[in-house]
């Protein structure tokens, strides 16, 4: 870059300067972007950017250290804890170069889980676009396969970017779903996200200092706060800089007409951690992934970079985080010429006439299972008038923005109730004491680049994540009824016109005129049954809720009890804390009672309300249960109802069946006649439910299996296995897997049934999720005696089970791995030989890299029942182990070494026995020969 005149530097420093309104005494270096930063130095190679020199940085919270009551403060507990990184990535093809740099230079890769969204403009020949895996893959073939376990690549058309912060709040929908889903394994792609698990946000073309994840967590540690947030604007890889002790200190602001860029002095020689402004930084966040969960990346600023930085700075401090300065560089960014258009996400030119067919290709490419988190962020548009810097104004109170208005009032408290508001912890007011910035009038009261003092606040149980997440409504098995003849796309103003007729409504039901008052509940319902942002609150607030649980018991008109069903099903659809009011006002005892109408609307209405308040969780599914529901529900279900009664009803009693803890067995088991009698449907949405209810009700031990078994279900399940509809296959092949999670007997049973050749057929199904439970179904059969292993191995299923052991999915192969390992440990020496000629050695080696305890222990006792047959054939021959030699060319045996060095004490026994047994390797060896030694040696020892 050429050099600018002394004239030109100097216009520019003005400029910056005049943006910058505090005590010009303490100079300081600012840069406008996070991607300046480098930019900037090349234009002032002397100044205005300086650093203080910082020879200790004490820890002044006043009550540190400060570990919340959940945390583990143990550093050896915390150094085994995974890390999520995440990357949004936009035409990069620099982003595999970042792949390769953090998996090459982490201490620990295997507790790496990268998730990427990679923004790329379909068919297009520029390397850019050529996917951020694809080009890993490329290149670095062998670390693809090691860790394609632990890397999630979403794929988005470029077209549709609205730059880095959209994506990085894709990325928080991603570690959202994967920790509300964390126990469900059918639920998600990549390793659960734990509270006490890492997040770490950072660019897409980034390089990593050695030991970086180590050396993160233990900086971390060093916070001595479980709130901790390690994040800057992070220096460039070209920097002179190569021991990392020069970093960037982000305590300073710069303001523009519409957005507060933060800015950097540098700090050097840091032996802590610095207790940093409420400045968070794009470039680089480290921190407990509570952190994450708690204060996701705003979906709503489009485009709006410097709005990000600022708004999320704060709603972390207002939640009760803390921003800390890292005290030496283990991340840089690569500046080169194109980075910014990169980092910035630029639209490029795209094509118009995409064809149908790639349209649906692109749609699959998002079908992963987070994007339901997405989808309903998407529905929800809290705040929906305003965006990008008008909404950072607006949550934060500057700008044009004074919440004057009563519309501006009600958009604002749309913001701040969402999950995507400022905390309360600590208040507006604190975050200016504690920055020296006032934000509304642009300037900057006091330096406070110096060591700033701890705020204390009040924590919350579990950090207040469960609290934020039900904001959302997220993973509930409910259904809001819309109304097909209300709101056409696009009439918002007709919609706000009807919510300002609120007064009028609510006083002709509070009337006595029975026609107003049907007439003022039917246009409630119509707004509750708005598709999108339906004003449930709103409803709520305007005190109607009792009076149309009131309207439930006026036998004397169907009509108005139906609309005020509708009303109430529609607000039970909502939060939980909607579903709670539903309960409190006492509406579930009369909904019961409403089963038995004889107005035959009034009753599907009722059973859709009880649905959904049973669906919402498992204590309002009991306590519909305790309240009589169950009788009168399979009462609309013997009759001859209409088929969306029979669905409804249907629906309605899986959700009586759902959840964990279980409902009361013999509260649901009546349930199993009709449910054997609607496995013959011919409607699939009937079909599907009643599986699921079947499902939910054999997932336990083998007296619940049998009652199933008895209902006479078990021969029409293994024939829906192969129904045309993948919704059908599902839940009958959990079934099926429930049910081979029995005695030997109730495995016997199905076996009998021919669900083998069903289930050599779901291994090549197209959907991922039904290969990996019909190798979860199978695993459940293997771990039967000789006689069913070898009803499998006869099959043939054993060859395309290794196949997807070897090349499959993550989720499949750990599937395929518990199937193989189930039939090693029942399997006779002949069985187990069978299972190594079809090359299962070499793929369970290949799965003990993963950061999984409860798989790795199940590789291991695989591959110890392989040794173990191996043993017995070479003691009668009097010869070698030959299962040790393939185990040991699969570098099996490296790789239980290398177990044994980082592992839990359970594996780290294992490995060590293993080692002795088979390899003649003894704890305090040195392996200096992966080979094994023959019996001579090992019989020695």
């Amino acid at each position: 870059m050429d050099q600018l005149t002394t004239g030109e530097q100097q216009e520019i420093v003005k400029r910056l300067q005049n943006q910058l309104n505090f005590n010009r005494e303490h100079p300081f270096g600012v840069s406008l972007l996070a991607l300046d930063n480098q930019y900037n130095r090349r234009l002032f190679p002397n100044g205005p950017f300086g650093t203080i020199d910082v020879a200790e940085s004490d820890c002044l919270h006043g009550s540190c250290p400060h570990y919340s009551k959940q945390a583990d403060v143990k550093l050896e507990n915390a150094r085994k804890t995974p890390i999520h990184i995440l990357i949004p990535a936009f035409r990069d093809k620099l982003c595999s170069r970042t792949l390769h740099y953090a998996f090459t230079q982490a201490e620990n890769p295997s507790r790496l889980f990268i998730r990427v969204i990679d923004q790329v403009q379909p068919r297009s020949d520029l390397e850019d676009d050529a996917g951020c895996w694809e080009l890993y893959c490329e290149k670095h073939n062998r670390n693809c396969k090691e860790y394609g376990s632990q890397v999630r690549i979403v794929k988005i058309d470029s077209a549709q970017s609205m730059g880095p912060t959209y994506a990085r709040s894709k990325l928080s929908a991603m570690v959202h779903w994967d920790y509300i889903y964390r126990n469900e394994s059918d639920e998600i792609d990549l390793q659960p996200v734990n509270e006490q698990d890492f997040c770490m946000n950072i660019h897409s073309r980034m390089n990593f200092s050695k030991r970086f994840d180590t050396r993160l967590i233990e900086m971390h540690h060093r916070t001595k706060n479980d709130y901790g947030v390690l994040s800057t604007h992070v220096t460039g890889m070209e920097s002179n800089d190569q021991d990392g002790r020069i970093v960037p200190n982000m305590c300073t602001v710069a303001f523009t007409e519409s957005i507060h860029h933060w800015g950097t002095k540098q700090c050097s020689f840091l032996t802590r951690p610095k207790l940093t402004n409420a400045m968070w930084g794009a470039g680089l966040s480290f921190q407990r992934c509570h952190g994450e969960l708690v204060v996701p990346t705003d979906p709503f600023l489009d485009n709006a970079f410097d709005g990000e930085e600022v708004s999320r700075g704060i709603r972390f401090f207002t939640h009760g985080y803390d921003m800390y300065t890292p005290d030496i560089v283990l991340v840089s960014h690569d500046y080169s010429t194109d980075a910014e258009n990169l980092v910035m996400g630029v639209k490029p030119r795209h094509d118009e006439d995409d064809s149908e067919e790639e349209d649906e290709e692109k749609d699959l490419s998002l079908g992963k299972s987070a994007w339901k988190w997405v989808e309903e962020i998407e529905k929800s548009r809290l705040g929906l008038a305003v965006f990008g810097t008008d909404r950072v104004n607006m949550l934060l109170g500057i700008g044009s923005h004074h919440n004057n208005t009563e519309q501006e009032r009600k958009e604002l408290d749309l913001i701040r109730n969402s999950r995507f508001g400022l905390g309360t912890k600590r208040t507006m007011d604190q975050v200016r004491e504690f920055t020296g910035i006032d934000l509304l009038n642009k300037k900057m009261e006091c330096n406070k680049c110096g060591n700033n003092y701890w705020v204390p606040f009040e924590e919350s149980p579990n950090y207040g994540v469960q609290e934020l997440l039900e904001r959302g409504n997220i993973g509930k098995a409910q259904r809001q009824k819309t109304d097909v003849v209300v709101e056409e796309p696009n009439r918002e103003g007709q919609r706000e016109q009807k919510i300002e007729q609120f007064q009028g409504l609510v006083q002709g039901i509070m009337g006595n005129d029975g026609a107003i008052q049907t007439e003022c509940t039917s246009e409630f319902r119509r707004l509750l049954s708005i598709e999108k942002n339906p004003p449930i609150q709103q409803v709520i607030d305007a005190g109607v809720v009792p009076r149309f649980v009131e309207f439930l018991q006026r036998d004397d008109s169907p009509a108005l009890q139906f609309e005020a069903a509708w009303a109430l099903t529609n607000i039970a659809s909502g939060t939980r804390k909607h579903t709670k009011l539903v309960t409190e006002v006492g509406a579930v005892p009369i909904f019961v009672r409403l089963l038995t109408s004889p107005n035959a609307d009034v009753r599907e209405q009722a059973v859709w309300a009880l649905g959904n308040i049973a669906g919402d969780s498992p204590p309002y599914r009991d306590f519909v249960l305790q309240a009589g529901a169950m009788e009168p529900l399979l009462q609309q279900l013997h009759q001859k109802s209409n088929l969306s009664m029979l669905r409804n009803a249907i629906w309605a009693l899986s959700n009586f069946c759902r959840g964990k803890p279980q409902p009361d067995f013999e509260i649901v088991r009546p349930a199993l006649p009709i449910l054997s009698q609607l496995m013959f449907s011919g409607d699939e949405e009937v079909l599907t439910d009643t599986c699921w209810a079947l499902a939910y009700l054999s997932g336990g031990p083998n007296d619940k299996i049998q009652a199933v078994i008895d209902a006479g279900v078990v021969r029409r399940l293994v024939e829906l296995l192969l129904h045309p509809s993948p919704s059908v296959q599902r839940p009958a092949l959990c079934t099926v897997g429930n049910i081979a999670t029995g005695n030997e007997t109730q495995n016997q049973l199905i076996i009998n049934d021919d669900v083998l050749p069903n289930l050599l057929a779901l291994l090549s199904s197209p959907k991922t999720k039904i290969r990996r439970e019909a190798c979860w179904a199978l695993s459940n059969i293997l771990a039967g005696n000789q006689e069913q292993i070898q009803a499998v191995i006869e099959s043939n299923i054993i060859p395309p089970l290794i196949q997807l052991l070897t090349n499959g999915e993550f989720e499949i192969r750990k599937e395929a791995a518990w199937a193989i390992s189930n039939a090693s440990s029942g399997g006779n020496s002949q069985q187990i030989k069978f299972l190594v000629q079809q090359g299962c050695i070499r793929p369970l080696c290949d799965l003990l890299t993963v950061n999984d305890p409860k798989l790795v222990t199940t590789l291991l006792e695989g591959l110890e029942n392989i040794l173990k047959a191996g043993e017995e054939e070479a003691n009668a021959s009097n010869g070698q182990n030959q299962m040790a030699v393939l185990i040991s060319e699969a570098e099996g045996l490296k790789k239980i070494e290398d177990l044994r060095q980082r592992s839990n004490d359970d594996i780290y026994e294992k490995c060590i026995e293993i080692m002795e047994t088979y390899f003649g390797v003894k704890e305090e060896e040195e392996t200096n020969s992966l080979a094994p030694n023959t019996r001579e040696p090992r019989s020695a020892l």
